[in-house]
């Protein structure tokens, strides 16, 4: 089989965790013996293409992110014809190509993209988030243009590959198309337990974020933590920010890093990891978070505010009601010591590392996609 990956990319320090996952999943299909090639659509540099014949590719796509990045934003009209130039040129880059299969990550409507990739190969979309409802949070030009078009363009789909099935469901509404669920996965060599290392004495909880994203809920946990009864027997480590409008001698933020060995010395201070805390703004109950892949992982245990597609009631995980209310401390404090304090240290938190290993890693779950895809290669048009 011969794909063709496409991703509209707008070029912002946000969107690298979705690079990174994109490579995490072609690799992935390569170790399931497939054949792909990622294409890059961007409106400020055009379409770059990257042939997967080894991993050292991920350092190339980087450097090329790293030197592209922050472009100020266009004047819409601008922006208009420079997306019906790209749509010509990826038309032509794809029947060049020839692939089998064009799987796209979700980008909405563009003047007319879903149906001409239709006519090269079968589409499949991958779509992350109940999209109307997120569009609904800004309410702008893209917002009411797509609630006019109520995701007709998927009519040209094959298939959907959804986060969760919560969102399978709502895409359902729209059109009537066979899904499949992908909760999000984690590399295999990024699945290695890291032994806590800290004692100072207090629980220690590590938030990885981005601003900007109301969603991952960083209001809701910093209220929540200054507020708290027992503030004092806890740490909060926040990577992701600069800073969070607040001083706190139990909160330190460590900003965007690049450096993983930095990462895992900060994985090594932490006994709690936590995960989305806020999905309720996106009117969304199911979720399948990168970081909360990479915690576990990692060997910590888990702290989110929604349903995950691929955790059944495990010991190590804690559950926060999806809404706006105050985390309750204490009961974390308690879910701390009911799994044991020493948890983190000497390798008592090795199953979760193991539960990764064997649920969650991509090459598995792309395993999973590429049977959906033979089922639905040949469905028409529904």
């Amino acid at each position: 089989m011969k794909i063709a990956y496409l991703f509209k990319y707008n070029f912002n320090l946000g969107e690298l965790s979705v690079l990174k996952k994109i490579i995490s999943q072609i690799n992935a299909l390569r170790d399931n013996n497939i054949e792909i090639t990622l294409f890059i659509i961007s409106e400020e540099i055009g379409i770059k293409e990257f042939a997967f014949n080894n991993k050292i590719i991920r350092d190339e796509i980087y450097k090329y992110i790293k030197n592209n990045i922050n472009f100020e934003p266009q004047n819409i009209i601008i922006r208009i014809f420079k997306i019906r130039y790209l749509i010509k040129e990826i038309i032509k880059k794809l029947k060049l190509f020839k692939p089998n299969v064009i799987y796209l990550r979700d980008c909405g409507f563009q003047l007319n993209l879903h149906k001409k990739l239709s006519e090269i190969a079968p589409l499949f979309v991958e779509i992350q988030t109940k999209f109307l409802d997120e569009l609904s949070l800004h309410k702008n030009i893209k917002y009411y243009c797509e609630k006019i078009l109520k995701r007709k363009y998927l009519y040209y789909a094959n298939g959907l590959i959804c986060i969760t099935n919560e969102i399978g469901e709502y895409e359902s509404k729209f059109n009537n198309k066979p899904f499949f669920v992908l909760g999000n996965g984690i590399d295999n060599d990024e699945i290695y337990f890291i032994e806590k290392r800290n004692n100072n004495n207090l629980i220690n909880l590590l938030f990885i974020g981005s601003p900007n994203l109301p969603w991952h809920g960083i209001d809701r946990l910093i209220h929540s933590f200054i507020n708290a009864p027992n503030k004092h027997k806890f740490f909060l480590h926040i990577i992701g920010y600069d800073n969070i409008g607040i001083s706190d001698n139990n909160i330190k933020c460590y900003g965007y890093i690049k450096d993983r060995n930095y990462i895992d010395d900060i994985f090594k201070k932490c006994d709690i990891g936590i995960g989305t805390l806020a999905l309720f703004r996106n009117n969304m109950n199911q979720a399948a978070t990168l970081k909360v892949r990479e915690y576990l992982a990692k060997g910590l245990p888990v702290a989110i505010g929604y349903y995950d597609v691929d955790l059944n009631n495990e010991i190590f995980v804690f559950n926060i009601p999806n809404d706006n209310s105050d985390i309750n401390f204490l009961e974390l404090e308690n879910f701390y010591s009911k799994i044991g304090k020493n948890y983190r240290e000497n390798y008592n938190g090795l199953n979760t590392t193991i539960y990764a290993m064997e649920n969650l890693n991509w090459t598995k779950k792309m395993k999973n996609v590429i049977e959906f895809i033979n089922k639905n290669i040949n469905n028409k048009e529904s």
